[in-house]
Formats: C-alpha cells, structure tokens, sequence
C-alpha cells in the first residue's frame, strides 16, 4: 500500500432496499419532463443528506491543502448508466450536478456508450454536454485546467485506461471520484492486477486516496467510494522513475473494451475506415451491451439473491415455530367433563378408586 495514502479498514454494508426501478423496455415511453422533476426531487433529497455534506467538506478540504487544485474547471463523468430508468444512476446524477454547483465549476462532461437518445436530450436540457463516442475513460485533461473525474462504480479498466491518458505531472491537477484503489487492488490477484489494473497499481504508490463515508440512505448506490488526488509535492520528488513506467496503450479481453483494439485493424479497401465503426461491429456491441445480465444493468442491489434466500429462509424457519407452537399450545375447543377432572386432580364418581 503506498504510505501516502490514508488507510481505512473495509467494512460491510447492510444493503437498504433500493426503490423499485422504473426500468422500461420501450425508451420511446419515457417523458423528459417526468425524468428532468425526478432528478430535481432526487437532486433535493442528494444535498439533505449527510453523505453529501461529508462529501463535499472532504473535496474542499483537499482543495484548502493542495493549492493547485483550488479551482475546478471541469467535471468528466464516465459510465453514468440509465439514469432515466435506474434509481442508483439518478442519484449518482444528482450527486455530481450538486458538486457542480456547489464548488462553482463551469461545465460538466458525460459519456457512456449506452446512453439512448431521450438521455441524452435530458443532460442538454440540463445544460450538460455529452461527449460522443466511446472514449473508454482516456479523456486527456488539457494543460493547465484543473479537472474532477467522477467514475460511478465503473469497470477497473476504465480508470486504469484514465491514467494512462493523463500519466505524469498532469495528475498532479486531476481531482478522481471513484471505487477505491485499495479495494480494487485487494480483490485481484497479482496477474490479474497487471492486465487490468496494471496503472492503477502503479498509481497507488503516490496516490492519497480518502474514503468518503457511506452514510447515504441507500446503501448500494455511493458503497466503496473514495475521493483521489495527486500530491504535486510527490511528483517532484519521483517524477523520472515514474513517468518512465507509463508503458503501451493497455488492451483487455473485456468485451466492454474492444474498441480501441479494433480501430487498429483496417476493413476493406479503405485504410482510414475504422472498424469500430463498421454496422456490423457495432450491432455486435449493442446486442452485448444490452444482453449483457450484470447488476448494474438490471438495476438490482448487488448480493441480492443472497439476501432474498435469507429472507425466504427465515420465513420458512418461522412458519415451522409457529406450527410448533400452535400444536402445542392452541386450544381443542371444549373439554370433556372427565378431561376439567383430570386436570384438576378430580375423579367423576363413576371412575375406578
């Protein structure tokens, strides 16, 4: 672990039970104008709450301490997700647009492939921009603006390929929301660290990482996020052995990250065509994307069969105590006149002495 950074031990979260998704399978049925209120009733409830405020004292705490990063110029989000249709993706919305708002940033920048037409006339109504595209997380932060990325739960690869993009002293003006490094790293092994998370294990060398608190009323939604910056003072000190080790472009198996991969091979006779870019590739990509049986896409709280084989459990286990107890306690109606004798030591003048 680097020693920079500040320690905290993992702990487990009790899942709340999320409302329930207003997953649609028809987009074209979705009204703007319903979505834009839901975000600003979310957007309420978002800056009430505890976790928000804990959040925020935390960024302006390492702004106060790190002079470079005083002013923020930019938000980048990447992999938003449904946030017309899933709970978790509107609250993480409402979270990074209060951000904007509260730290006075100029302009805020989404991208996530997945994003429908409706989504994103939603974000420029809001007067968000999208980015086109698939980036996969290698936005490169222009010099000399001071820049906050925020990764809602995204894929390890896209915040290693992020610091690919961004490796050096630009790091040193980059503000990252996101899952925590340690947690990442923890729950790899050291081959798997190398192909996937091989920056962010360089990274966690110099990063301070400080997690923000996960005292938000839904458990599942900001669980294992932590805010990340890149003390200017420590890349003077290390900055020829680092940069040196920045290495080629990373490629993965994860179909989620083939673009990059595929736009170095040529189709046909044209060598500047793309192939990333051909129908049939992206009708493959779409059919994946929207096949694709995670969590995160059907909008469910993670572990959640686990807790619904709880619960059918328990309800099993207490239907069988009750039957119990209603076999031996409950009442067989009327006694007989020999039972009331019996039971108060009497005998009925017919019985045997």
């Amino acid at each position: 672990m680097g020693k920079n950074r500040k320690k905290f031990s993992q702990k487990y979260y009790k899942c709340s039970e999320l409302p329930a998704s207003d997953l649609q399978d028809d987009d074209s049925e979705i009204n703007p104008e319903d979505i834009i209120r839901r975000i600003n009733d979310t957007k309420a409830d978002v800056k009430s709450s505890q976790f928000y405020r804990d959040s925020l004292s935390t960024i302006v705490g390492v702004q106060e301490r790190e002079n470079q990063l005083r002013k923020i110029d930019k938000i980048i989000c990447f992999g938003l997700g449904h946030f017309s249709q899933c709970v978790s993706s509107r609250t993480q919305l409402c979270f990074i647009s209060q951000l904007k708002e509260d730290l006075s940033v100029d302009e805020i920048l989404f991208q996530d492939p997945i994003f429908s037409l409706i989504e994103k006339e939603i974000l420029e109504k809001l007067r968000f921009s999208v980015i086109p595209g698939n980036l996969e997380g290698k936005f490169i932060v222009n010099p000399g603006e001071i820049c906050l990325f925020y990764l809602p739960h995204c894929p390890k690869q896209l915040t290693n390929n992020f610091l690919w993009a961004n490796w050096g002293p630009t790091l040193s003006k980059i503000l990252l929301i996101s899952n925590a490094f340690s947690g990442v790293l923890i729950s790899q092994s050291k081959a798997s660290q190398e192909i996937n998370a091989g920056l962010i294990l360089k990274a966690e060398e110099f990063t301070e990482e400080i997690p923000l608190k996960n005292s938000y009323i839904f458990t599942d939604i900001f669980n294992d996020t932590a805010l990340h910056h890149f003390p200017e003072k420590i890349f003077k000190e290390k900055f020829l052995r680092l940069w040196k080790d920045k290495g080629p472009e990373p490629i993965y198996s994860d179909p989620e990250f083939i673009t990059s991969s595929l736009n170095r091979l040529n189709i046909g006779e044209n060598v500047n065509e793309k192939i990333s870019s051909s129908p049939v590739v992206q009708y493959i990509l779409t059919e994946f994307r929207k096949n694709k049986t995670t969590d995160e896409t059907l909008c469910k709280a993670k572990e959640e069969l686990h807790f619904m084989a709880e619960t059918y459990l328990c309800y099993l286990q207490s239907q069988r105590k009750v039957q119990l107890i209603r076999t031996q306690y409950s009442g067989r109606g009327e006694r007989t006149i020999s039972d009331t004798a019996n039971l108060v030591g009497f005998k009925l003048p017919h019985d045997p002495k």
